[in-house]
């Protein structure tokens, strides 16, 4: 790829302006994701919301996030493969942004797999230690009652 052919990324880390979302400077998106989406306080358990599902659910998630680990992986090692590439080439045939802007989604593809490793290895948790779950499934009940995140009505 040539200059005038290189991809142009917007502002880059450390950049003036306002930061892409999905982009630049979120590096904890997947795991604020999870953890909103699992009602989870500050202070829980790791992926204290899943503690609540069965068995069959808990399963599911992990070959999800358990397959998720493995898109991610053939990704990290293809832009891996191509950073080789183009640094083997002769000077300015790729720009140092363009080069910097690989650099930091093989940072972010690398701490994405170990946030979905995590959520396989902490769904499996839940599923084989089943009063484990239990206790913090209740903890989380709680928790999420007394802050308005769960209707009394239920």
């Amino acid at each position: 790829m040539s200059r005038s052919e290189s991809f142009d990324p917007g502002p880059g880390p450390g950049a003036a302006g306002p930061e892409p979302t999905g982009v630049v400077g979120d590096d904890e998106v997947l795991d604020a994701l999870l953890k909103n989406l699992q009602g989870n306080a500050p202070i829980s358990p790791p992926d204290a919301g899943l503690a609540r599902l069965g068995v069959e659910r808990l399963r599911a998630i992990q070959r999800g996030a358990e397959e998720q680990v493995q898109g991610l992986l053939w990704s990290l090692q293809s832009l891996s493969r191509l950073l080789a590439v183009a640094l083997e080439q002769p000077t300015g045939e790729m720009s140092r942004s363009d080069l910097a802007m690989m650099a930091w989604h093989i940072s972010r593809l690398a701490r994405d797999v170990e946030r979905w490793r995590d959520l396989a290895n902490n769904a499996s948790f839940y599923r084989i230690q089943r009063e484990t779950a239990g206790t913090v499934a209740r903890s989380w009940l709680q928790r999420a009652r007394s802050s308005g995140e769960w209707p009394e009505t239920l």
